[in-house]
């Protein structure tokens, strides 16, 4: 199987490597079975994540696996730098804009600014168009012609991230 749950940790009577046991739920030293860890992480592919405690460790690594598996496993969902995140896209997204000498950049960069306050680092990937149409309705003192600008620059954004593969 794909990946593991591991310890920085050595045992404190003969320093050697604590390794995974699933069997005993923990890390333990093979010389002395008494000796376990207390702090993990799980390592898959490019993933790492550190856990104080086994079970949600444990439970992170199923998950990747069980995503893996499926085939909807994607690495940057769980970079620190959230790389699908809707602010940090909209940063790059703006500055495209502003490449090309878009006339209505200032409206872009409102609309974008106002959305990034809202859906913050939300993943691109799992955003629904009930969730942008909530954001809409949340803007107070807006004609609808200024919700149709807002919806349709936001639908552009998420249509020009899901077709590049960064």
């Amino acid at each position: 199987m794909k990946g593991d749950v591991y310890s920085r940790q050595k045992c404190p009577l003969c320093d050697g490597r604590l390794v995974h046991d699933e069997k005993r739920n923990g890390c333990f030293c093979q010389e002395h079975s008494q000796c376990g860890a207390t702090k993990f992480f799980v390592r898959f592919e490019k993933v790492f994540k550190n856990f104080h405690n086994y079970f949600e460790a444990y439970q992170f690594l199923q998950g990747l696996r069980f995503k893996f598996t499926e085939g909807t496993f994607d690495a940057r969902d769980y970079q620190k730098d959230s790389p699908l995140g809707f602010s940090t896209l909209a940063e790059k997204y703006i500055k495209m804009k502003e490449q090309q000498g878009l006339k209505s950049i200032t409206n872009v960069r409102n609309y974008m600014k106002c959305a990034s306050n809202y859906f913050a680092q939300k993943n691109i990937k799992t955003f629904n168009r009930a969730e942008i149409r909530d954001f809409l309705y949340s803007l107070d003192g807006i004609s609808e012609k200024t919700r149709h600008n807002y919806m349709s620059c936001i639908e552009i954004f998420l249509k020009t991230w899901s077709t590049t593969k960064s």
